[in-house]
């Protein structure tokens, strides 16, 4: 467990880049040899990475559009504005910042601040899995 969550510049950590992009591959690939499923038809990872949303009670604030916090349907690959009045790409990149630093970029229009969450980074790979394919 690191505890460079809490300094104040984002440490570059290449062995979690690596867990975190392997974590992606798989899901995409497990994904794409899926066939035509249903749309929310979800690889290993990608179940892991929701019951871990579930455990932690992130739906109670990202359940849908009306949620105090952003609905996590389809936020991978699109734009956010942040309360700055900057605009991001939501990728994984800005979903694990997201994640590990929740003040850090605070989407517009909400007001509530998301706590700080203790996720492995087995964990966090899976929610990304998680959101990458949640549609």
């Amino acid at each position: 467990m690191t505890t460079t969550r809490f300094l104040s510049r984002p440490v570059f950590r290449p062995r979690r880049l690596l867990l975190v992009s392997g974590m992606l591959v798989i899901g995409l690939l497990a994904s794409a040899c899926g066939g035509g499923g249903d749309a929310t038809e979800q690889s290993d990872a990608g179940k892991g990475g929701g019951d871990t949303l579930e455990k932690l009670g992130c739906g109670a604030c990202h359940g849908d559009e009306d949620g105090v916090g952003p609905s996590l349907v389809g936020v991978f690959g699109s734009e956010e504005t942040l309360e700055g009045g900057e605009t991001v790409k939501v990728d994984a990149a800005y979903l694990e910042r997201s994640i590990l630093e929740p003040q850090a970029d605070l989407v517009a229009g909400f007001t509530t601040k998301m706590p700080l969450t203790n996720v492995s980074d087995t964990e966090l790979a899976s929610i990304l899995v998680y959101l990458e394919e949640l549609k």
